[in-house]
């Protein structure tokens, strides 16, 4: 495993460094109070489940618990509490004065052993917080020793738990040394993040940051990108273009009737019926993915009115609208379908300023198409019958499929064969009304099975790569 990069505790008490770092809103969370005073140590914890779930019982001041961060399973950090600030997070009883709390993401499954990002993110943090409070970069397993601990070493006083792990493996609780080992690796020859600098990053590059606001006076420099409106009552591209000249721009449309890079799809301006048009339209007139503005929830939709007029998602970009900490759809805990970027907060620079996270490619090629899958061999057919397969209409990232309700009994999930991966599925039904329903998030196996509990009602799907390795694609199929 190659040496990740220091953190390190800026002065307002948020981590910082080489690593995808998010911060809980509020910060910190509504659970814990001040008062600690000098650290011992930190203490391992499970989620059992992944971080929306901690986010959700830390953020409810009715339940009482808190931890100081959370590692998601591809190794984004969450922080909810400051470091050097005196906050204490409520995670192990007479415990929580003393010593520092990461929560691991283990998929509701303790016995799951921590993936090889949580490992790095671990280390990362243990060698920061031992930096930052002095105690020793070791192992320990008694509440009045110094270093990486676990919850039940606590016993009854820190709440008599066996978190993190399932007695008598001990899964999580024996890759300690190995964290230990590789913080210690860091230590020794990781040149640290600049401090006041917060660094986000994924696998092919930095991600972008891009402002856009209707009072042109409200943006500020230092953007990599920055949009504007070529119509409407706010159009400002001009403005924008002249107070940051050689900038890269994007530029919005309220209505489909104008040509832009993107389509700003939103209650008052486009809807999802008329983009399929706009975007043939932005494409015949050479516009690379043309772009489809829309808030998260309305996005699973969105792609399927794309899909039933051929348009497929790597077709387009989507930017979506999820006002929580800094993300991009579909990565880091969120759960909603994959986005290309996202606009995270209004309130950006402490004022009425909307602010972007995109990824690195944004503003590049299209990027390859996913082959499809191979056909089904002789077991898998087996398997299926008496069930008649039908193609599916895309295959990508976000998988969308659509079907005339009654039809379908359900659909195949399918990974890349080197391992699983977590996707989330939404299924679109008809009745009551028209609505996506979210079925939730789940780490599938090279093949898993999807049955439709209500395939009367059911019109359609989607299956959107949250996590792992590999495309994900579907095949659908009907009872004979």
């Amino acid at each position: 495993m190659a040496v990740p990069g220091k953190l390190t505790v800026g002065s307002d008490g948020k981590v910082r460094g080489a690593a995808t770092v998010h911060y809980n809103s509020p910060f910190p969370c509504v659970n814990g109070r001040y008062g600690s005073g000098a650290m011992q140590g930190v203490v391992m914890h499970t989620i059992v489940g992944n971080v929306p779930a901690a986010d959700a019982v830390f953020n409810n001041s009715a339940k009482q618990a808190s931890a100081h961060f959370a590692i998601a399973q591809d190794g984004m950090i969450k922080q909810y509490g400051p470091i050097g600030k005196g906050w204490i997070a409520w995670a192990q009883g007479t415990g929580n004065a003393t010593w520092y709390s990461i929560e691991h993401a283990d998929d509701g499954n303790p016995a799951n052993p921590l993936t090889d990002a949580q490992i790095r993110a671990s280390a990362q943090l243990v060698e920061c917080l031992s930096a930052f409070a002095g105690f020793p970069l070791q192992v320990t397993d008694s509440t009045s020793g110094r270093g990486y601990g676990v919850h039940y070493m606590g016993g009854a006083a820190w709440g008599g738990h066996t978190c993190p792990d399932v007695p008598p493996k001990r899964v999580r609780s024996l890759q300690r040394p190995a964290i230990i080992t590789l913080a210690r690796a860091i230590r020794a020859g990781s040149p640290a993040a600049p401090k006041e600098t917060a660094v986000t990053t994924t696998t092919a590059g930095r991600r972008l940051v891009m402002y856009d606001d209707v009072n042109v006076s409200l943006l500020p420099p230092g953007g990599d990108a920055y949009a504007c409106y070529v119509n409407g009552t706010y159009a400002n591209c001009g403005a924008v273009r002249a107070k940051f000249p050689g900038a890269t721009i994007l530029t919005i449309a309220v209505t489909s009737s104008a040509d832009a890079d993107c389509l700003d799809i939103e209650p008052g301006d486009a809807t999802n019926a008329v983009a399929p048009g706009w975007v043939k339209r932005q494409q015949a007139r050479g516009v690379a993915r043309p772009v489809c503005y829309t808030s998260a929830s309305n996005v699973a939709a969105l792609l399927g009115v794309l899909s039933s007029a051929g348009i497929k998602r790597g077709d387009v970009r989507i930017w979506s609208a999820h006002y929580t900490t800094e993300h991009v759809c579909g990565t880091g805990g969120c759960t909603y379908p994959r986005a290309d970027g996202t606009q995270w907060t209004h309130q950006s620079h402490s004022r009425e300023l909307d602010q972007s996270l995109l990824e690195p490619g944004f503003f590049g090629a299209a990027p390859a198409p996913v082959p499809p899958p191979p056909p089904p061999t002789p077991d898998e057919l087996e398997d299926l019958m008496p069930q008649e397969q039908v193609a599916a209409t895309t295959v990508g990232p976000a998988t969308v499929l659509s079907w005339s309700p009654g039809t379908i009994a359900g659909f195949a999930v399918v990974t890349d064969p080197t391992g699983p991966v977590t996707v989330s599925i939404q299924e679109l039904h008809r009745k009551p009304d028209t609505r996506w329903v979210d079925k939730g998030t789940k780490k599938v196996d090279p093949e898993t099975l999807w049955n439709i509990d209500s395939p009367d009602d059911c019109a359609g799907a989607t299956v959107t790569l949250v996590s792992g390795t590999g495309a994900s694609v579907a095949r659908t199929w009907q009872k004979t």
